[in-house]
């Protein structure tokens, strides 16, 4: 138990836009709501703690519940204590951060009411409070572990009145969702669930198991972390420290008689191996895996499972893509460019049918300026999303698709075949959801990169017109006459030097590319026979246009190399130039080298 006594409670803190005698802070929200299910839930005080820490305890609970919140998470941090929520998995601040002095008082307050050893701080602790009221059951999982600045506690929020959501409200593809639920009519089989983030997908996969309960004692869920409470039937968390884990469980299972299973992850192997066989056993099984898109996760699920069974047993594939809300309180109207309409296959006549919108992300330094002006957007604290969306892509296993699985084709092979029973677009249902202002273009093109040129032969690019083609053409002739002009000036300010060889201009350039080879050897052989009788070969002479050699400094060098060399033997140097080079640009043929 804390020693912490009334005085030293004293805090500037607000709960619900209540006061406190010792306690002035705030939870973000009304007030009228949270005491009903203060009252609700019966979070009643303990006597022999301060009765500002109990109220404030008992309030904030109560808070997380009108919030729907599914965790708690309580950490202390260098100057502050912190109490953040997670809704639909994003963290928000359940209220105004706490001095540090409350933290030993609000940890044991919850470590008595979960049962906790309150005078440890340094051994991991799990617990659990259970309230009930108003025809409702609350269970808060609590777990503590110690961190860097002192004890942090995170609790798991399972409400019973809070029902998965369904697929039509889950899913708005009608084509998906009723192919789904098809799926769902079968005895036996194995459904796989998979999104791109490495949670488990817990929506989409309890919003599919409880479709169509017929009889809720045949089924079982395992699961690491129960998030919905589901009536009638077994529904079992893997606790590891106890010997409870995923194959123990599942070989459990197998003993019972259980017509459908979810088992909230593959976590190795293993797991993934007993799924597959108990679905081969005339059982429905249900199960998720972490991939980048649905027929990746079967490239993945065949490593640890062989072809074969895999290729008899799956009966489809439903993908989750993620992508974040735009904040409907701040959002701004986005202009998009003719080069935005095209890549999206949208044509000038529906752009203004629609608004397009971007998020209205502010930096921390624009955060704490609009946050002291009061003007912070309190939906989205300046970050310019609120929560996520979320779109479907449904693979059905087609005998093709079943043969190239068992036969072990490539991921791209998969992709080409599965491509062929595809119903529904994915941009197409992204482009939807841009249109109704939840999300931006910008975060649509992460979704898929390579599929964002959209364009028909029924919606051509429409040709530039007329006028600016010509002014394009006037320019391109000027730009070359002012090229031409700037290079004959740059020869006139030349020294003249000696050579019969022409000056070439910018106009008699394109010309000479036409010269075929043998007029080239002819020319160059020209050049050369014009050079040569100014040349003396009988001396030993180095010319080139740049330093080929290390001068010699020391004349006495010089003269001994020059006895080395055999007067009757010529040794030539050539540069390596190409040919073109070598015929224009360095028209000597030979020169005497001293150096071998």
């Amino acid at each position: 138990m804390s020693n912490h006594s009334q005085e030293s409670l004293n805090c500037e803190a607000t709960l619900i836009g209540q006061k406190f005698p010792d306690c002035e802070a705030t939870i973000v929200g009304d007030e009228s709501s949270s005491q009903q299910l203060s009252a609700s839930t019966n979070l009643n005080p303990n006597e022999t703690q301060p009765q500002t820490v109990v109220t404030l305890v008992n309030k904030f609970l109560a808070k997380a519940v009108e919030k729907q919140a599914t965790h708690l998470e309580i950490e202390p941090e260098a100057n502050f204590l912190s109490i953040r929520y997670r809704h639909k998995n994003i963290l928000k601040p359940l209220i105004d951060p706490l001095p540090n002095k409350l933290t030993s008082a609000i940890l044991s307050r919850l470590k008595q009411m979960a049962e906790l050893d309150i005078n440890s701080s340094q051994t991991p602790q799990k617990g659990r409070i259970r309230k009930r009221g108003g025809g409702r059951t609350i269970h808060f999982f609590v777990q503590t572990k110690p961190s860097f600045y002192g004890e942090k506690m995170t609790i798991r929020v399972v409400d019973s009145a809070v029902k998965p959501p369904t697929l039509e409200n889950l899913i708005p593809d009608v084509l998906i969702r009723e192919s789904l639920e098809e799926i769902l009519k079968y005895s036996s089989g194995l459904l796989l669930v998979t999104s791109t983030e490495k949670q488990v997908p817990t929506s989409l996969l309890y919003s599919l198991f409880s479709t169509n309960i017929s009889n809720p004692t045949e089924m079982a869920s395992v699961e690491q972390s129960i998030s919905y409470l589901l009536s009638g039937m077994s529904q079992i968390e893997i606790d590891v420290d106890r010997e409870k884990d995923y194959p123990e469980v599942l070989q459990s299972l197998l003993e019972q008689e259980k017509s459908r299973i979810m088992v909230d992850r593959l976590s190795n192997p293993s797991v993934a191996r007993m799924a597959a066989e108990m679905a081969n056993n005339n059982r429905f099984v249900l199960t998720s895996l972490s991939a980048e898109d649905g027929i990746s996760a079967i490239t993945l699920l065949r490593e640890m499972v062989t072809p074969g069974l895999l290729a008899d047993n799956l009966i489809g594939v439903v993908h989750q893509y993620s992508l974040p809300r735009l904040c409907p309180a701040c959002r701004t109207v986005h202009e998009v460019s003719t080069g935005e309409l095209a890549q999206w296959g949208i044509s000038q006549e529906n752009k203004g049918e629609n608004l397009f919108y971007q998020a209205r992300s502010l930096n921390e330094i624009e955060i704490d300026q609009m946050r002291e002006k009061g003007r912070l957007c309190r939906q989205c604290n300046g970050e310019g999303y609120d929560g996520q969306v979320h779109l479907y892509e449904f693979h059905p296993i087609t005998p093709d698709l079943k043969t190239a699985i068992a036969e072990g084709a490539n991921l791209d092979q998969l992709k080409q075949v599965s491509l062929q029973s595809q119903q529904s677009s994915l941009i197409a249902t992204g482009l939807e959801l841009v249109k109704e202002g939840k999300i931006s273009l910008t975060d649509l093109q992460r979704l898929s990169p390579d599929s964002s040129n959209l364009s028909t032969p029924s919606e051509t690019i429409t040709p530039l017109p007329t006028e600016v083609t010509q002014r394009v053409e006037k320019m391109e002739t000027l730009l070359m006459t002012l090229t031409e002009e700037l290079y004959q000036l740059k020869q006139s300010l030349k020294p003249e030097v000696s050579s019969t060889k022409p000056i070439k201009t910018a106009s008699s350039l394109e010309p000479s590319l036409h010269i075929s080879s043998l007029d080239e050897v002819s020319q160059a052989t020209q050049i050369n026979e014009q050079i040569n009788s100014h040349i003396d070969l009988s001396k030993e002479t180095i010319t080139a246009d740049s330093n080929l050699y290390e001068e010699l400094q020391d004349p006495g060098d010089w003269e001994a190399l020059k006895q080395e060399l055999d007067p009757s033997k010529e040794t030539m140097v050539t540069t390596d130039l190409p040919y073109n080079e070598e015929t224009t640009g360095n028209p000597f043929k030979s020169i005497p080298d001293p150096w071998s």
